[in-house]
């Protein structure tokens, strides 16, 4: 998961289509692309809080009874941006599409029961919570600006899409049509 953006023909023909639309209305069109990686315990509760549902009494449990061993939390992300001048400044509007994974080993250190609602959460979100390997990927999509308007990209490649999408509604230009 470490290439989240591969540009086709298509996508640098889009790319430019929406630099001059951008150009033709004062504004800017950047790219951002990164990746970032974690072993901290802490950053893969905060995950699986954030990404699955874990309460924080949950978490607090797990972290009691279990010992978690070779966490990992990987990240990678694309992020498009118009930039637009305005009199009182720049206002940005963004679409970013963040792929990951988290991954960790469990084993028991304390040999408590554990509560039925982290047993639940074992049962809900992890395919054989008994192996003691976690992995789970996950994906989604963050635009701020552009009216409130929102995107849910399926896939890396129609990241450039929606956001040539959100682009052209927000500067009231035709939508660009292209195969992606």
């Amino acid at each position: 998961m470490n290439n989240i953006l591969s540009f086709t023909t298509a996508h640098v023909n889009t790319l430019s289509e929406l630099n001059s639309i951008a150009k033709k209305h004062n504004c800017t069109i950047r790219l951002y692309v990164g990746d970032s990686n974690s072993i901290e315990i802490e950053d893969i509760i905060d995950t699986f809080k954030e990404r699955y549902d874990l309460s924080t009494t949950a978490a607090e449990e797990l972290d009691f009874n279990y010992e978690i061993q070779n966490p990992q939390l990987h990240l990678s992300s694309a992020c498009f941006e118009l930039a637009e001048r305005t009199e009182n400044g720049t206002n940005y509007h963004q679409l970013s599409y963040i792929e990951g994974y988290v991954c960790c080993e469990l084993s028991e250190s304390c040999g408590y029961d554990i509560s039925d609602e982290l047993q639940n959460w074992f049962d809900n979100y992890w395919e054989d919570p008994d192996s003691g390997f976690i992995y789970k990927s996950f994906s989604y999509t963050k635009v701020t600006g552009f009216n409130g308007a929102t995107a849910d990209v399926y896939r890396e490649g129609m990241a450039l899409k929606f956001f040539g999408d959100l682009v052209c509604d927000y500067l009231s230009e035709p939508r660009i049509v292209r195969v992606y």
